[in-house]
């Protein structure tokens, strides 16, 4: 991927922390374009500067010809709001290999996936077995790629919950232990469960079961 450098020049006497809010929501909408990957960007504030270093799948990403209404909207709305316009600069790519994005100009089939660590694209080329731009897709009806998205931040937090199943698992093993512990002081009330070691959630050791 590559890393892309934003910035604008704050040359009016808006308050800072409102343009912050504003410059973060025109990345939510570079985001709803498809243009920028992730979910969170590290903007900042140095010498009446604002900077963004956001990801993209192309060096081009943030041309305005992959705008949608809304980035224009918002673009237009901090330029004025600060006085000045916003420049765009590749800074470096996240690998030296890194090449491109798929390529091909008719892909035979699309693969939606995606899991708890990656930002890459939601989108897999069935020809090429590589990621797709969102914004080389026709837009749906909000001008963005809600849908698409929406599908990728629930699968995201499925996945992430699966991978910290941890709690899930103890949940279940305190109830295995605490079923076990009643029906042993229902059958033989003169024996104690004064200590349960397990080692794991597929298997549960009883121990110490000591007369009083």
């Amino acid at each position: 991927m590559y890393i892309q450098e934003i910035t604008i020049d704050i040359k009016s006497n808006a308050d800072k922390d409102e343009l912050i809010d504003e410059f973060g929501l025109l990345m939510s909408f570079y985001r709803g374009s498809g243009q920028t990957l992730g979910r969170i960007e590290s903007h900042y504030i140095e010498n009446n500067k604002i900077v963004c270093l956001p990801f993209t799948l192309e060096k081009n990403s943030l041309e305005k010809k992959f705008n949608n209404f809304y980035v224009n909207r918002q673009s237009e709305k901090i330029e004025k709001l600060c006085n000045s316009k916003l420049t765009f600069k590749t800074v470096g790519k996240s690998y030296d290999s890194y090449k491109t994005p798929c390529k091909c100009k008719k892909s035979d089939f699309y693969i939606l996936i995606t899991n708890y660590i990656t930002i890459q694209s939601p989108l897999i080329c069935g020809t090429c077995n590589k990621s797709v731009p969102l914004y080389r897709l026709p837009q749906f009806y909000d001008y963005g790629y809600m849908p698409i998205l929406s599908w990728e931040t629930n699968y995201i937090s499925c996945d992430r919950l699966q991978m910290n199943c941890e709690v899930g698992e103890r949940w279940a093993l305190m109830g295995v232990i605490s079923k076990v512990a009643t029906y042993f002081c229902a059958k033989w009330p003169h024996v104690s469960l004064q200590s349960i070691h397990f080692v794991s959630a597929e298997t549960v050791h009883l121990a110490d079961l000591k007369m009083f």
